[in-house]
Formats: C-alpha cells, sequence, structure tokens
C-alpha cells in the first residue's frame, strides 16, 4: 500500500513483470471533516477536539491525512499539559498547525 504516490502507476510500467502483480490502483480521496473526527477518537480518546478545531485544521491540511493526525497528535499533547478535557479554537489560540509548508527565513536587518 503506498500512499501520496500518485504518478507511481506511470512510473512502473517500465517494469511490466513487476506492473502486471498490481491487483489494482486506487486513488486516496482527500481527508474529510468526517475522516478527522474519526482519527481525533483514536489520536485523542482523552481529549475532545471540538468540531471548528477540526475544521480549521481539516482546511488548513489541504487534504492530507497525514498532518490531520499530525496536528491531531499535537492538539491532544497540548489538552494534556494544560488539564483540559476539550480543545476547540479558542483553546488553541494563535498556536501553529502543521501545514506540510516549509517557513519562509525572515530577512534580518543589518
Amino acid at each position: 500500500l503506498l500512499i501520496g504516490e500518485e504518478r507511481l502507476p506511470a512510473k512502473l510500467e517500465k517494469w511490466e513483470r513487476f506492473h502486471r502483480r498490481i491487483l489494482e490502483f486506487s486513488p486516496a480521496q482527500p481527508a474529510s471533516q468526517n475522516d478527522a473526527q474519526i482519527v481525533a477518537r483514536q489520536y485523542s480518546p482523552s481529549v475532545v477536539i471540538e468540531s471548528d478545531l477540526l475544521n480549521h485544521l481539516v482546511a488548513l491540511a489541504r487534504g492530507s491525512i497525514g498532518r490531520v493526525c499530525v496536528n491531531i497528535s499535537r492538539i491532544a499533547k497540548f489538552g494534556k499539559s494544560e488539564g483540559l478535557d476539550t480543545v476547540g479554537l479558542q483553546e488553541w489560540g494563535e498556536r501553529p498547525l502543521y501545514t506540510g509548508r516549509a517557513p519562509v527565513r525572515s530577512r534580518s536587518v543589518a
């Protein structure tokens, strides 16, 4: 199972003996709010993540379930460390979420 390798089928055509052994190529669907709720129950069983925060992180994840999982883990850790049973946008505040984008280097003023 290879997720996130959209061009893999075309690349494997070069190696017929390997390519013909793959029974099905099926593209992954973008992560949804429902997917995030299911993952949150698994990754954050003791801290409830409110739907407003889940909606926000699903939008930032741009369809990547991996980014959703990373953020849910971060939120769960934050909730536990702060002694919270529930974390929403208000509790999360301005803390950054993982987007997969590289940080932009700020220019220092000399």
